[in-house]
C-alpha cells in the first residue's frame, strides 16, 4: 500500500517547485497515461488499496495544439488518494499529446501535475510570457458542467508538464467530479457491471 507520508512527500517533492517557480497555487492533480484505463484502475485498487475510480469516455469538445484545432478524444479515470485527483488517461483519437507517453509495457506513467486556477487566460498568459511553451489549450464539458485547461511544457526544467485546470459547475469554481461523486460512480460502475460510461 502507499503510504500517506510517502505518496504525499513525494508528490510535494515533484510540484512545489514548479508551484513556487511560476508562483501558483499547490497542485492537486496527477495525470497518469495508461494504455488501459480499466487495468490500471483494477491494479492501483489492489496494490495501493484505492476505490474504483470512476471511468467514463470523453470527446473533448476543443483541443488545440500548436495551434491548430483538433478533434480529440480519451478515456478517463478519475480517483483520489490522499486529497490529490488521481486522473487515468488512455489515448484514443487525436490526443497525440498523451499517446506520445504510452509506456510499452503497458505501465503507468506520471505526464503531468495539473493545478487549479480561477483565470485560466490569465495564468496561461503569464507562463507564456516567461518563456514556458503551450502545448495545448482546450475546453470539455456538457450542459452545467464546464472545463477549461492549459497544457504546459515544463519539461525541460522540471521533468513533466504541467497542466492549468479551470472546471466549474452551473458557473462555480470545483473540482469536477468532487472526491464523493467520483468514489459513488466507480462504486455503482462496479456494481453494475458497467464499468465505462459514455459521456
Amino acid at each position: 500500500m502507499v503510504t500517506a507520508e510517502d505518496f504525499t512527500a513525494a508528490v510535494k517533492k515533484l510540484a512545489d517547485p514548479i508551484c513556487r517557480r511560476f508562483d501558483l497555487p499547490d497542485a492537486d492533480q496527477l495525470g497518469l497515461v495508461v494504455p488501459d484505463a480499466v487495468a490500471a484502475d483494477q491494479a492501483m485498487a489492489r496494490d495501493w488499496a484505492l476505490d474504483p475510480a470512476f471511468i467514463f469516455d470523453s470527446e473533448i469538445s476543443q483541443w488545440i495544439e500548436n495551434g491548430k484545432e483538433l478533434g480529440a478524444s480519451a478515456r478517463f479515470g478519475f480517483s483520489y488518494h490522499r486529497g490529490y485527483e488521481l486522473e487515468l488517461i488512455e489515448p484514443r483519437h487525436g490526443a497525440d499529446l498523451y499517446a506520445r507517453d504510452l509506456n510499452p509495457d503497458g505501465e503507468i506513467f506520471l505526464h503531468h501535475v495539473g493545478v487549479r486556477v480561477r483565470n485560466l487566460d490569465l495564468h496561461t498568459a503569464r507562463l507564456t510570457s516567461q518563456g514556458v511553451p503551450l502545448l495545448v489549450r482546450g475546453r470539455s464539458g456538457s450542459g452545467p458542467l464546464s472545463g477549461e485547461f492549459a497544457y504546459l511544457d515544463t519539461r525541460a526544467e522540471f521533468g513533466m508538464i504541467t497542466e492549468l485546470i479551470c472546471t466549474r459547475f452551473l458557473g462555480i469554481h470545483t473540482r469536477i467530479p468532487p472526491p464523493k461523486l467520483a468514489r459513488y460512480m466507480g462504486r455503482r460502475q462496479i456494481n453494475s457491471d458497467k464499468r465505462v460510461l459514455s459521456l
